[in-house]
């Protein structure tokens, strides 16, 4: 009997956007990084007057009315599944905090050199151009194949 092993290949591409995708590339990381900031804030004033946890579902529906305040219009421009990521990104660490694999969630710091996020439906490639929601198709350069 003979076994065969699943063979594997990865392909590195980067992304290459032009000026105004770059802008609406760093206000979405950014948006991220508000709205991470403005849960764990909430989820902490919540906790301090309820001695219990925000749910989840009332933290997303004030992400909702957030975006309508004139302050924090902007907040429409960026793609509403980065937002609920935020959020779960949010969830994710009290979690990691509940059961001791990490400490207390931290404020994230506008001086990061990288800011990543996730956008997990409706981002879609075609040949060598990436669609993401809001931003448009975003050219990419494979840089690297390897086996």
């Amino acid at each position: 009997m003979m076994l065969t092993s699943m063979e594997r290949k990865a392909i590195k591409v980067r992304f290459e956007p032009n000026p105004s995708q770059a802008a609406k590339l760093a206000q979405a990381a950014g948006s991220k990084r508000f709205i991470y900031n403005w849960a764990l804030n909430r989820w902490q004033k919540y906790y301090q007057q309820h001695h219990k946890t925000i749910p989840l579902q009332q933290l997303s529906a004030e992400l909702t009315q957030l975006k309508h305040q004139p302050e924090t219009a902007w907040l429409k421009n960026v793609d509403s599944q980065l937002q609920q990521q935020a959020l779960a990104d949010l969830r994710s660490s009290f979690l990691n905090f509940f059961t001791k694999r990490a400490k207390y969630p931290k404020f994230k710091s506008k001086g990061r050199s990288r800011e990543p996020f996730r956008i997990p439906q409706r981002v879609t490639i075609k040949g060598r151009r990436l669609y993401i929601p809001k931003v448009g198709h975003v050219r990419l350069k494979i840089t690297r194949s390897s086996a």
